[in-house]
């Protein structure tokens, strides 16, 4: 067969017919392309729906969200009573009520008063803090592990260092 003036073999000749088809694919996928026709066939969308279809807790969420984006665009700033909820009590960290017991002065009349820091903002200051340290710094039961403490003590914990015998010594002291 002659194929551009040379003559080939079979081999060649569906090699060349090969080349032609992808050309032809491939000037058909720039066609497309350039024109937007690939927006029309349904696979290309945008993705609407994930894996997870979320359950009862995400739709009473997505509720509470919509309805108080109601109430910001109807110009109410309240909080609807459905987002009012009962706080649970202020707890330090995730065991619940200390164990370790409160050491505090019992709080002024005024208790927190709001006032403005220059750095940090809008910031509360706890009128009876001050009797609150004198307290923990002369009780015997209350932990004294802040720096302040220690450098009081002339207490140096050892360098910081993994696997050498300061750490061990260290430990074993503790346990």
């Amino acid at each position: 067969m002659w194929l551009f003036g040379h003559e080939a073999n079979s081999g060649e000749t569906v090699a060349a017919a090969i080349a032609i088809v992808m050309l032809v694919v491939i000037a058909v996928i720039w066609t497309c392309w350039l024109a937007d026709i690939y927006r029309v066939l349904p696979g290309w969308g945008p993705i609407r729906k994930f894996d997870g279809h979320g359950g009862e807790d995400l739709r009473i969420n997505q509720y509470l969200i919509h309805e108080h984006a109601q109430h910001l665009e109807a110009g109410n700033a309240a909080i609807p009573s459905l987002l009012e909820q009962k706080k649970p009590p202020a707890y330090y960290g995730t065991i619940g009520k200390n164990t370790w017991g409160v050491c505090e002065a019992p709080p002024r009349m005024s208790g927190e008063t709001p006032t403005f820091y220059p750095g940090l903002g809008p910031v509360k200051v706890r009128e009876s803090f001050a009797e609150t340290q004198r307290m923990r710094a002369e009780s015997g039961w209350w932990g004294k592990d802040m720096p302040s403490y220690l450098a009081k003590k002339n207490i140096q914990p050892p360098k910081l260092t993994v696997n050498e015998e300061g750490f061990h010594q260290f430990h074993q002291r503790i346990v």
